[in-house]
């Protein structure tokens, strides 16, 4: 028999080089997070600005991606996941270049906005379309792959981003997107297959505008607490609440509604969705505040501080395959309440960091972090995606994205904020350094909190029963 005509064979095959796609963007997006990030100081003493101010280069990224996250993904299952995927690469690929050309902090701020709108096409249909493509006896160890390609992009940003700002200048951070980019484009385009049209389901206007306000409303309060008063912030908070109440009741009697609320009638998808949220919320806090102590506090370059960062994803990369393939086989209750676990002490000894603290202590405590990410992504991304039909597999993969981010902006909003606040409360006369030890101190003590009820989340979740390959555990 030709294995070429073998339906079965190219089955196979185009399912691993749809892997291959979704890998690509995925490191692409992954990637300029990360260089980003470790970049954020440089970025901040070139434009004259504060951390409250420097900030919004991560937050407005991610919030134009939490709230447009769930209209993507209900555009993909209407009008296909190809096109709205495709259109993303264009537009994230195009913000990169803009972004490399921002003359003020302003304008990278706006344009980081524009790349995020494409991110959000990218992000919002990933995890869908590997789902749809493997099947449920593979799909753990499918999601474990796309971890692994989050942990490259991840790994490999800080190193990168490090070597290219202290080389070469941080918008060549940027511009390094763009080869990236548009192999992508032309990958994603020649393998991708046109998924069918669901021509029955029509587009939720009311309710995907007022979530997006809602998310809007409620993230900038939070966001600028520091500037504006906990007071504002409150405020701002209880109109989300109220808008929130509306928004429900808009769901619940719209036919095709922007998020089907009975999804979260499965404790699975609840409490993972919810283990997910505040590990990010805790991680990124990390991921935010860490480089300004390497480079401000212990003086390291840029290219040095970036490879301290580097055992998370390191790690990372090396144990999601194998969690994924792990939790197919023994279920993802306690490989996720586990992760969390680890993440929790972690943040417990980055507690007790000051300018002497030695560099093995400091990577021990990353090395922990990272073997708890590992163990925790994959098979929490498989509960989500795992407890859905397949008809809401858009909005699944959506809300995954959207936890993630909400998450992100929420552990940036908080700590950049009560990092700033502590700062400017010191003891006048005081060194710098001596103010921000005390207050990223204080930060990851509260990211311990929060990380704990992330390991609550997942042993509240119950255990995933295989019973059906239709996109149901």
């Amino acid at each position: 028999m030709n294995i070429d005509n073998n339906p079965e064979s190219e089955n196979q095959r185009y399912k691993w080089l749809v892997m291959t796609v979704v890998a690509l963007t995925t490191i692409m997006c992954t990637l300029d997070a990360s260089i980003v990030n470790i970049a954020l100081p440089v970025i901040r003493a070139e434009f004259h600005v504060g951390i409250t101010i420097v900030e919004w280069v991560v937050i407005s990224y991610l919030l134009i991606i939490t709230s447009s996250l769930m209209i993507f993904g209900r555009l993909a299952d209407i009008a296909g996941r190809k096109l709205i995927f495709i259109i993303g690469i264009v537009i994230f690929t195009a913000g990169s270049m803009l972004c490399a050309l921002a003359g003020d902090i302003y304008t990278l701020i706006f344009f980081r906005v524009f790349q995020g709108i494409g991110a959000a096409c990218i992000t919002a249909n990933g995890s869908a379309i590997i789902t749809e493509v493997f099947p449920a006896k593979q799909r753990g160890k499918a999601l474990g792959m796309v971890g692994t390609t989050v942990a490259i992009g991840l790994s490999s940003g800080p190193v990168l981003g490090g070597i290219i700002t202290d080389y070469f200048g941080w918008r060549y951070i940027f511009l390094f997107n763009l080869p990236i980019g548009v192999a992508a484009l032309i990958t994603a385009q020649k393998i991708l297959r046109k998924s069918v049209r669901n021509q029955t389901v029509k587009f939720d206007f009311a309710g995907s505008a007022l979530l997006t306000l809602i998310l809007g409303i409620f993230l900038l309060g939070w966001a600028q607490w520091e500037r504006w008063g906990v007071r504002t912030a409150g405020i701002l908070s209880a109109v989300s609440i109220v808008m929130m109440v509306i928004f429900v009741k808009v769901e619940n009697r719209s036919p095709f509604p922007a998020i089907d609320l009975r999804l979260f009638r499965d404790n699975r998808f609840t409490y993972a969705n919810l283990a997910a949220f505040f590990n990010f919320a805790a991680r990124f806090s990390v991921v935010f505040l860490f480089p300004f102590y390497l480079i401000d506090v212990r003086s390291f370059k840029v290219s040095t501080a970036g490879l301290m960062m580097t055992p998370v994803p390191l790690l990372m990369a090396v144990l999601a395959l194998f969690a994924g393939a792990l939790s197919d086989k023994i279920g993802t209750r306690y490989l996720t309440a586990s992760g969390m676990l680890l993440i929790t002490i972690s943040l417990g000894m980055l507690a007790f960091v000051d300018p002497y603290t030695s560099i093995v202590y400091i990577l021990t405590s990353l090395t922990i972090s990272g073997i708890g990410c590992g163990l925790f992504g994959a098979p929490n991304t498989s509960t989500i995606m795992g407890s859905v039909p397949r008809r809401h597999l858009g909005i699944a993969g959506g809300m995954i994205s959207l936890v993630r981010n909400l998450g992100m902006i929420i552990g940036v909003a908080w700590s950049g904020a009560m990092f700033a606040a502590m700062k400017g409360h010191g003891a006048e006369g005081v060194h710098e350094v001596d103010k921000i030890v005390p207050a990223f101190q204080a930060c990851m003590k509260i990211a311990v909190v929060i990380a704990m009820l992330g390991v609550i989340a997942s042993f509240k979740r119950g255990e995933m029963i295989r019973d059906t390959d239709n996109g149901l555990f």
